[in-house]
């Protein structure tokens, strides 16, 4: 009897694997540009519309613009959270987050 039951538990788990690996997955990102700016059409929708059909429509991009998913200062925890998938923000608002990249980025007059 557990030979028979073997072949079949393999097969079950083998059919529930194949159906998670084939599931689609949708990313949220989430930024705080306008959704009629030219940021938002012009790069991310055409991204996301990009990453869909490199991905044969597995992989899709929701885009949440104008700080409606997290506030921009609150985006890097949004993504740590899982709030975001993706959050894109400006470096005045991670101000200190990130020692090494403002010493990089940063300039002084003399």
């Amino acid at each position: 009897m557990k030979k028979s039951i073997s072949p079949l538990l393999l097969s079950i788990s083998t059919v529930g694997l194949c159906a998670s690996v084939s599931a689609d997955t949708t990313l949220r990102m989430a930024h705080l540009w306008p959704a009629s700016s030219t940021v938002n059409q012009e790069i991310y929708q055409a991204w996301a519309q990009k990453v869909e059909q490199e991905s044969d429509g597995q992989l899709k991009v929701e885009i949440y613009p104008s700080q409606t998913l997290s506030k921009a200062d609150k985006a890097y925890e949004a993504a740590v959270n899982g709030i975001a998938d993706i959050a894109v923000t400006v470096q005045g608002y991670t101000s200190g987050r990130f020692p090494l990249r403002n010493r990089a980025t940063s300039w002084r007059i003399h």
